[in-house]
């Protein structure tokens, strides 16, 4: 008797293993067709410098603090204000291998409590400099403009 349930429990084990074995997966299907095109952007890159000079850096009057302002006329890339991304990033050095930009706006950078901020209106873009201690900034400074263009 239990001779005949072991051979019972051993039939039914080997049914319910062999019954889980998978199927193998028919034929891939016709490939659908493909999709529209999304858009794509394009960026433009302008890089300007400014000197430490008065004349390059006019006080900007209209601000609430001691600001001055830096111009960078007819930005590359910037035919439509309205729908394009501008970044300004500033550095120190102009050499490709070792120049660091850093994003506007920034503070700290010459002086406790001064910094660099931008603004664009139309295709030019500004660059303020604002400092407590009422003073340009003391060294040469690079700025590189990146506009990404929606088409």
């Amino acid at each position: 008797m239990k001779a005949i349930k072991y051979l019972a429990v051993l039939a039914l084990s080997a049914f319910i293993f062999n019954s889980c074995t998978k199927d193998v997966a028919g034929p891939t299907g016709p490939q659908g067709a493909q999709g529209l095109q999304g858009p794509s952007s394009s960026y433009f890159v302008t890089i300007d410098s400014a000197a430490s000079v008065p004349a390059v850096w006019p006080v900007d009057n209209s601000a609430p603090t001691t600001t001055y302002n830096f111009t960078i006329p007819n930005v590359k890339g910037l035919t439509n204000p309205s729908t394009s991304i501008v970044d300004v990033y500033y550095s120190n050095s102009i050499r490709s291998l070792s120049a660091y930009y850093t994003p506007l706006p920034v503070a700290n950078i010459f002086a406790s409590g001064d910094g660099f901020s931008y603004y664009f209106t139309g295709y030019t873009v500004t660059v303020q400099y604002f400092n407590p201690n009422t003073a340009i900034p003391p060294a040469k400074v690079y700025f590189k403009v990146v506009v990404i263009t929606n088409p």
